[in-house]
């Protein structure tokens, strides 16, 4: 296995083996992780928390490390698609937008709230958003930071107490069998 991929370097270790660079990559993004987690304004959901691993690493991969021996984040090395900062920083975890989706010559409403989860990583700058009315998670490059207003606090505030009481539910069935 260690040429199948040239030009990259691989440490084959024992399992369970302890590789310093590699705890310290993961320490990085836990302490992101909690950094960003300490500052929202409303309980992380528990369906959301791979999202904010995501916009975790995401954060990491555009920054240049001094492990490297080019100026060029890892993102850029891995995939050769220059970042487009305006894009990619435009937004952060748990920002509240209103992403557009699309006219009907009806007078339906042409944006819906979302939440801002992490970017796509794609040459349009699309964003991954997480619709609060019907919780799925949609890609967009059309979107407007709003100011988070307390119903959206509220809104998010009661899909965490939701999921953890299903988590409950989950833990009493598992212990009546």
């Amino acid at each position: 296995m260690t040429q199948d991929f040239p030009g990259v370097t691989i440490d084959v270790g024992g399992m369970g083996g302890y590789v310093a660079k590699a705890d310290a990559k993961i320490r990085r993004v836990k302490d992101t992780y909690r950094k960003v987690k300490l500052g929202l304004p409303w309980k992380l959901p528990a369906v959301l928390v791979k999202d904010l691993v995501a916009y975790a690493v995401s954060c990491l991969n555009i920054r240049r490390t001094t492990s490297l021996n080019e100026n060029i984040c890892p993102r850029v090395l891995f995939t050769g698609v220059p970042v487009d900062y305006k894009k990619e920083l435009l937004l952060s975890f748990r920002d509240y937008v209103e992403a557009y989706e699309g006219t009907d010559n009806t007078s339906r409403a042409r944006s819906l709230a979302c939440i801002a989860l992490h970017p796509a990583g794609n040459v349009a700058g699309s964003w991954v958003l997480w619709k609060i009315k019907t919780r799925t998670r949609v890609r967009r490059s059309n979107v407007k930071k709003m100011v988070t207003m307390d119903i959206i606090i509220q809104a998010m505030n009661s899909v965490a107490n939701e999921s953890q009481l299903e988590e409950l539910e989950e833990l009493e069935e598992v212990v009546r069998q």
